[in-house]
């Protein structure tokens, strides 16, 4: 009971990265940056998360939860490309220059 808990929870948190980059609260290139603290954690949670103390079933487990978080960094990295390209390109101009309005 205690594995499939395990590997609920490490599949469900990129889809909640995902939604995160989505509502706009996080950005692909935070998730970037923090790759490194993200294996060592995802290995420690496998580590302490499988039943037996073999390194088979830690990498069962690890593997596929880093492979799901950088598809959710390639896919927050998209959306972020894909909302910049929408927002109009207001940093050319001045602080002071008055709007056309």
């Amino acid at each position: 009971m205690r594995l499939l808990l395990a590997f609920g929870i490490a599949f469900l948190l990129p889809v909640i990265l995902v939604g995160l980059n989505f509502a706009g609260l996080m950005q692909g290139s935070t998730m970037l940056r923090g790759w490194r603290w993200v294996v060592v954690l995802a290995l420690t949670f496998a580590a302490i998360a499988t039943p037996t103390p073999e390194i088979t079933a830690m990498f069962m487990l690890a593997l596929p939860m880093l492979a799901l978080f950088a598809v959710a960094i390639g896919l927050s990295v998209l959306n972020d490309r894909r909302r910049a390209r929408r927002e109009p390109g207001f940093g050319d101009l001045d602080d002071d220059t008055p709007s056309a309005l």
